[in-house]
């Protein structure tokens, strides 16, 4: 398993077992810069894109998590 694989499992785990926490690990295949994971939790939304050691955002995902702020939610690299 890859370590940001590993990463993304441990997180997906703790976030399930909040209250009140609504989370859904986004696969798409066909649609690029789409965030690892969408959280709702108590009536926040937040988009997270999930990094490990030096990785960072490709400009696409990192403009899909500009356009998610600009539309008041929050997105987390």
């Amino acid at each position: 398993m890859q370590p940001e694989t590993k990463f993304k499992t441990k997180v997906l785990n703790k976030l399930k077992s909040l209250d009140k926490t609504f989370v859904i690990k986004v696969q798409q295949k066909t649609i690029c810069g789409t965030p690892d994971i969408i959280i709702c939790c108590n009536g926040l939304f937040v988009a997270w894109e999930l990094k490990v050691k030096d990785n960072k955002a490709s400009p696409l995902q990192q403009y899909n998590l500009n356009c998610i702020t600009n539309a008041g939610g929050i997105s987390v690299s």
